[in-house]
């Protein structure tokens, strides 16, 4: 854990060793892009796609659950979620994004998921608490704050 935090969320594969963690969310990953944006599953890699630079669900892993003809077309990656969804949802292109980031948008209309398919992400989210963590009201408090969004979001997407 990093110096004096009580609680922290991780992003990865599998808990971190040693540590008491808990997985608070597994989502899953799918393209988006702007409303009124023309796609189809057999042009889809003649359009401009977007990704996150280190996540290990890609195009070319959604691309084959999806049985498509693919023949690894460029990707431009990104290091963040917020440049992804900002070019999807300025018109110019195709991004991947994660259900947590794209859900909100996609409500709000800035953002539409094309296709039905979603694919389940290899990383999830992690709840670690420490050891004074454990002991501290606030911490505590905040941990059943998270939950309980995580819980209503999870009955949202349902």
């Amino acid at each position: 854990m990093a110096e004096g935090a009580e609680v922290e969320i991780r992003y990865g594969l599998r808990p971190p060793d040693g540590l008491r963690a808990e997985c608070i969310h597994r989502g899953h990953y799918y393209p988006v892009c702007a409303p009124g944006y023309r796609a189809t599953l057999e042009t889809l890699a003649e359009h401009p796609l977007f990704h996150c630079t280190n996540l290990l669900g890609n195009w070319s892993q959604w691309a084959e659950e999806q049985a498509l003809d693919w023949t690894d077309p460029p990707v431009t990656y990104a290091t963040t979620f917020s440049v992804t969804m900002a070019i999807a949802a300025s018109g110019g292109g195709l991004a991947l994004a994660h259900d947590l980031i794209a859900k909100h948008l996609i409500e709000e209309g800035r953002l539409t998921a094309p296709f039905e398919y979603r694919a389940q992400m290899p990383e999830a989210y992690y709840l670690i608490l420490s050891p004074e963590g454990e002991q501290s009201e606030p911490a505590r408090r905040f941990v059943s704050w998270l939950k309980d969004e995580m819980a209503v979001d999870d009955q949202r997407a349902g």
